[in-house]
């Protein structure tokens, strides 16, 4: 029955708003947001399932961060308040009431924002590509192309308990796994030697830059500067 009704409060609000990006923050749209996100977009969230990590965490920003969610068929909601869970792949946002909400449906993109610097962060769902090559979450569009880059946060979970401590402490490591987008399809860039033959029709001379820059895959602004490179040829 709560499904049912889900679809059908989902889909009216979808009629309603489809192709279209509704700004929360303003007061002629509450009511609908009230009526299609609010109340049938998502489920109560408790910390407590994170109680036990010391170290590290299992958001891309622990901070609330403005933003923007748009579903599969291009209907967004900007202006919301958002936390994006790389370990478990949720999208948090703020309720009218402050409470913390997962979202339950489907989203295809998300684009924060720093209010300080008004700068955007994009990131595409795997779900979205259809690739089960790569590894599922969500991937952050570092770089914009005819190739573009994108990187995963992978949230690693390590448990450890204490001598004499019946509890187990979680720590979070994060470790980026990149990926292209490479002639309408995406690639996982498995290994560092792997990226030259991406790049099937330019594959000597990205072999040949990297090995005359001296880049060896260390770092994110190596992977940029080939893709860029790519980009120029």
């Amino acid at each position: 029955m709560k499904k049912l009704i889900f679809c059908i409060l989902f889909s009216a609000a979808l009629n309603l708003a489809a192709l279209k990006v509704i700004d929360v923050s303003k007061e002629s749209s509450k009511d609908l947001v009230l009526q299609s996100f609010y109340i049938v977009g998502g489920e109560p969230f408790s910390n407590l399932q994170y109680a036990r990590i010391i170290e590290g965490s299992p958001f891309y920003n622990d901070n609330w961060m403005k933003g923007t969610v748009y579903f599969e068929d291009g209907t967004g909601y900007t202006g919301l308040y958002l936390k994006l869970d790389m370990l478990k792949g949720n999208v948090h946002y703020m309720g009218a009431d402050e409470a913390e909400f997962v979202v339950d449906e489907k989203l295809k993109k998300v684009v924060l924002t720093d209010t300080v610097t008004s700068k955007n962060y994009e990131f595409i769902h795997s779900d979205y590509w259809g690739n089960k090559e790569i590894n599922k979450g969500w991937y952050q569009l570092i770089l914009d192309g005819n190739a573009s880059l994108y990187r995963l946060d992978r949230k690693i979970v390590r448990e450890n308990k204490r001598y004499g401590s019946s509890t187990t402490e979680q720590q979070i490591e994060t470790k980026p796994q990149y990926a292209v987008w490479y002639k309408q399809a995406i690639v996982p860039v498995k290994k560092w030697k792997d990226l030259p033959g991406i790049f099937s029709d330019r594959k000597k001379e990205i072999a040949d830059y990297i090995r005359q820059q001296g880049l060896d895959g260390k770092s994110e602004a190596d992977y940029i500067n080939v893709v860029d490179y790519y980009n120029g040829l």
